[in-house]
């Protein structure tokens, strides 16, 4: 008779807790206080809502103990884990999103939490943003969550765009034709470019040297930027112009490409009588950038 108590658990899903049973072959005497002892005196039995090991003691009608080893490990008590995901949309806007492997309470206000209790997503205006929020599962288990972002920039260069090779056509009439040729089908986004009915070409063409960035957006509005460098034309030197309108630009491919100078909008004068002058928003980031490779064949004109 040693072995006449034995233990079952039941874990519940609905609650998170697990119902533990001990079950014995001979009437059990009341002696745990926290535990439910059935009408016919064979089963003890105890809801858990928190993961534990202990042993504890039965004795049955005739005075005679057993030491029965209670072990809940059932109990989803680890905080979720999350993945991070951050996307920049086309409006320059970034998208985070955390990923969660379990179902999450909703508990972020200022998050949409997806229909499926699996995903927050949050639409920042601006870079460089850096802190810790913290995100929890259904059954209270938290975690804190570091939200940084990089620079757009980054997410520019690291965009998951089309592939694209620029090729140029020179004729004997001084007339090129530039095509931008893409491994994707593109969005007919560029009114100046004529976009072929595979909608993977576009051409355009140039009765003059001309040079500068340009964005190309594929079917799932990945952008991609490309450079248009128009230099068959004679006794020219080759120039780019560029503001806030062209975002970020990498200077060192500029460099490589063949440009000898670089006009930079410093700013503008707004509308209205006052007529207030505004700093271009990537002023500061060209001259810094583009001083960074300029030599002292290549000039720039504020």
């Amino acid at each position: 008779m040693e072995d006449f108590a034995k233990v079952n658990y039941e874990y519940k899903e609905e609650t998170n807790t697990v119902v533990a049973t001990i079950n014995s072959i001979v009437e059990l005497q009341s002696t745990k206080k926290s535990w439910s002892l059935s009408e016919n005196k064979k089963q003890y039995t105890y809801e858990f809502n928190s993961n534990t090991t202990y042993t504890t003691t039965v004795t049955d009608i005739m005075g005679r103990t057993k030491n029965v080893v209670i072990k809940i490990d059932q109990i989803d008590d680890k905080p979720p884990q999350i993945d991070m995901e951050y996307v920049l949309n086309n409006d320059n806007t970034i998208k985070v999103i955390m990923h969660s492997d379990e179902i999450l309470e909703d508990t972020k206000p200022s998050w949409n939490l997806s229909e499926n209790k699996l995903d927050y997503v949050k639409i920042y205006t601006f870079d460089n943003q850096e802190y810790a929020t913290p995100v929890q599962d259904i059954w209270g288990n938290e975690v804190w969550i570091k939200i940084k972002m990089k620079t757009k920039s980054y997410y520019y260069e690291n965009a998951q765009g089309p592939n694209l090779t620029v090729k140029y056509i020179y004729d004997s009439n001084d007339i090129v034709t530039a095509y931008i040729i893409s491994d994707r089908k593109l969005t007919d986004s560029k009114p100046s470019w004529n976009l072929d009915e595979s909608q993977t070409i576009y051409k355009k063409v140039f009765t003059s040297n001309n040079s500068y960035l340009t964005d190309v957006i594929d079917e799932q509005g990945n952008k991609v930027y490309v450079s248009v460098i128009i230099n068959f034309f004679k006794n020219t030197y080759l120039g780019i112009d560029v503001s806030e309108f062209q975002k970020f630009i990498n200077w060192s491919s500029v460099k490589n490409s063949g440009i000898d100078f670089a006009f930079i909008r410093v700013g503008y004068r707004g509308w209205g009588t006052a007529g207030t002058l505004v700093k271009d928003r990537f002023f500061e980031t060209n001259i810094i950038e583009a001083t960074k490779v300029r030599n002292r064949y290549w000039f720039l004109f504020l």
